[in-house]
């Protein structure tokens, strides 16, 4: 054998096992966190994947590698967001909801103060207690937070009506490295009446994690604080927070308070004939909130339930009906213009 047919044998026998790899890695029979076998086999398959596809669609190499590059970029950014953009926040949003919607053959009612008549229930409490679900909801309402926020501060403290859904609120709370408070009603059986009227005794006493703030307040000059919920109806229970802590904030001059002047929650479960806006101007403060819903609007969301159910699964933004019906329902929001976020476009 010569020399020449050496080196040819060499290079099919190369080619030929390039091939095998290719295949096996194709077939994906063997696992791709095996150690040495799954390094072998699959290398830099997905990357060659997307060079060669965008190689189809007329991109230079140079284009291709600025592409990659961006893709890994986008990426690392909704790792930790479970796949949750700015852009897709009100999608995700009405995904979830559309789990954890509830349909009764006759109206139900709810709220506080005023009662809201309504065949659907919107079970956000329950949401929290899915833990992937709830770490989805704190990114989602991140980013109605981001996309209001002005000055670019955290909040240094995130408040809760006990009547609310503190475990949403805790965990947004620690997403920002926030001190979180829970404020008891005034009716709240719990509420210890100070003897001596001392507001900042009442404050450590009947606002649960005030402790934090007190300690907070050592550090800093000036406490950024905002009130959170996962949804309102009237918007009393978070009137009566935003009170409450501006009367701490006036009297209470050591924990360096300002007085609350923005309110979130990630819904208003119907649209009512109260203008809840104007409700929370009298308190010098701004109710922010993805959408409003009324009942055409939750039945379609129910419906989107109903066909994820029917197909033994969970509504999905990737589905292409499910983005479908959630589009049609964001234009129905955005007909009666029930629908207020505006995302922020990331840097």
């Amino acid at each position: 054998m010569s020399l020449a047919d050496f080196f040819t044998n060499v290079a099919l026998a190369l080619l030929a096992l390039d091939t095998v790899r290719a295949i096996l890695a194709m077939l994906g029979w063997v696992p791709r966190q095996t150690k040495i076998l799954g390094k072998i086999i699959y290398g830099n398959y997905d990357r060659q994947l997307i060079t060669e596809g965008l190689k189809e669609l007329g991109f230079t190499h140079q284009q291709s590698e600025e592409i990659k590059k961006d893709l890994k970029s986008s990426s690392d950014k909704t790792l930790n967001t479970n796949g949750i953009t700015p852009q897709n926040a009100a999608q995700h949003l009405i995904a979830l909801l559309a789990k954890y919607i509830v349909y009764f053959d006759t109206h139900i009612q709810y709220g506080g103060s005023g009662l809201t008549a309504s065949r659907y229930y919107i079970n956000t409490m329950e949401i929290s207690h899915n833990n992937a679900d709830k770490k989805k909801l704190v990114a989602i309402m991140s980013y109605l937070y981001a996309s209001v926020n002005t000055d670019g501060r955290k909040p240094d403290i995130v408040a809760t009506p006990k009547g609310g859904n503190p475990l949403f609120a805790i965990d947004f709370a620690q997403h920002y490295s926030s001190e979180f408070i829970m404020i008891k009603s005034k009716e709240d059986k719990s509420r210890i009446v100070s003897i001596t009227e001392d507001p900042t005794r009442d404050f450590n006493i009947n606002y649960e994690g005030s402790w934090g703030v007190k300690e907070r307040a050592k550090k800093v000059h000036s406490q950024k604080c905002i009130i959170l919920d996962c949804n309102t109806s009237g918007g009393s229970q978070l009137i009566h927070a935003i009170e409450e802590l501006s009367e701490i904030a006036s009297r209470c001059k050591d924990f360096h308070l300002e007085a609350p002047n923005a309110a979130f929650v990630l819904f208003r479960v119907d649209s009512g004939k109260t203008d809840i806006d104007q409700k929370f101007s009298d308190h010098a403060c701004t109710l922010y909130r993805f959408f409003d819903l009324n009942e055409d609007i939750k039945k379609s969301i129910y419906e989107l339930n109903k066909k994820a159910t029917a197909e033994h699964r969970e509504p999905d933004i990737y589905y292409r009906d499910d983005a479908s019906q959630i589009d049609k329902i964001i234009s129905m929001m955005k007909e009666k213009e029930l629908f207020y976020y505006s995302p922020k476009e990331e840097e």
